[in-house]
């Protein structure tokens, strides 16, 4: 998303956050405790890696945000960060209990981040994406459950929706949302299912969303690409081309070995995000729905293009940006307009 005038904040939120939760949140016995996802994520200076280890500190060490939740359908809350642009969005399918939900964001060495990257779920040299307000020392930001978090199917439905948006001069790699599973502190699965960028926006933000089934920790991961292949746009042509509301576009690209010209290439893993951005400080992602061949681009051996429809039907009139991605080329970008 776009980064945000906060000309209406008045008041900053505090750097520190203490362990306040609501009523009725505290296990009434020590099989209940054992049951609950408690997580301390505060972590002692001198443990490099060895997350489980770390020791729970009294209250946030690092800028927190605390949201309240109550009982209602597709409930979402927007975790700001004091003196940072970033912000994470965490939406449940269902919330069933009054409860606060702590966020704590921290910023982590290369080092320690590698620590939390398990083998064999992200490719050998990924890394974190280096927001432009995070020091050079500790470049790699988390966002961490902090505190005795709300329980799955008793406060809860999943699945849980995290949205995050930065600001980063780095829009290369093969993107990724890595979330930790349970009380673990390694990212042991990736859930992104939409990443946009917005480089022909002014002072706008990468955003990645994905679901999980529970609450932990997530962060922006940056996978190194396995080809250096040259994308070519075949459709749409150009920038601001205009479509009717309710018809099918024909998004096209062509791959190959250099330039845009030699023997086409198959991209069996690219991937289409869809955003609004009519109100440029205010991008909205766009669920994109399966076409007849599912979720990703399908090889046309004649014309040597990988190719998808992308439906319009029920969006509303404005201006929209795709973005592809893949393992083979960094993220690449095409805005349209529906009317």
């Amino acid at each position: 998303m776009c980064k945000r005038q906060f000309g209406f904040l008045v008041v900053a939120f505090l750097l520190t956050c203490t362990q306040a939760w609501a009523a009725g949140k505290v296990a009434s016995s020590p099989a209940a405790a054992k049951e609950s996802e408690s997580i301390a994520h505060t972590y002692s200076a001198t443990i490099t890696g060895n997350f489980e280890a770390a020791v729970p500190q009294e209250g946030c060490t690092a800028p927190c945000d605390t949201e309240a939740y109550t009982p209602g359908d597709n409930v979402s809350r927007l975790f700001q960060f004091s003196g940072f642009t970033d912000t994470l969005e965490i939406k449940f399918r269902k919330v069933l209990t009054n409860f606060s939900l702590t966020i704590m964001r921290q910023e982590l060495s290369t080092a320690d981040f590698a620590a939390r990257l398990p083998g064999g779920v992200f490719p050998p040299g990924s890394t974190c994406y280096q927001y432009t307000d995070s020091p050079s020392n500790t470049p790699c930001v988390v966002y961490d459950g902090f505190g005795t978090l709300p329980k799955k199917g008793t406060d809860y439905l999943a699945p849980v929706t995290w949205t995050v948006t930065y600001i980063s001069t780095d829009l290369s790699g093969n993107p990724a949302l890595g979330h930790a599973k349970g009380t673990s502190f390694t990212y042991g699965e990736d859930i992104l299912q939409s990443y946009s960028t917005f480089p022909l926006c002014t002072q706008c933000d990468p955003t990645m969303q994905g679901n999980s089934d529970g609450l932990s920790s997530v962060a922006t991961i940056k996978q190194p690409l396995t080809e250096t292949d040259s994308f070519c746009w075949v459709s749409p042509a150009s920038n601001g081309q205009t479509f009717q509301v309710g018809k099918e576009i024909e998004v096209e690209f062509q791959l190959f070995a250099s330039g845009c010209s030699g023997t086409p290439i198959r991209d069996k893993e690219a991937r289409l995000s869809l955003a609004n951005i009519t109100d440029p400080q205010h991008p909205v992602v766009v669920p994109v729905r399966r076409d007849e061949g599912g979720n990703r681009f399908h090889f046309d051996h004649e014309d040597g293009t990988n190719e998808r429809e992308l439906s319009t039907e029920g969006l509303q009139a404005g201006t929209y940006i795709i973005t592809v991605f893949s393992n083979k080329f960094s993220p690449q970008t095409r805005t349209f307009v529906l009317q």
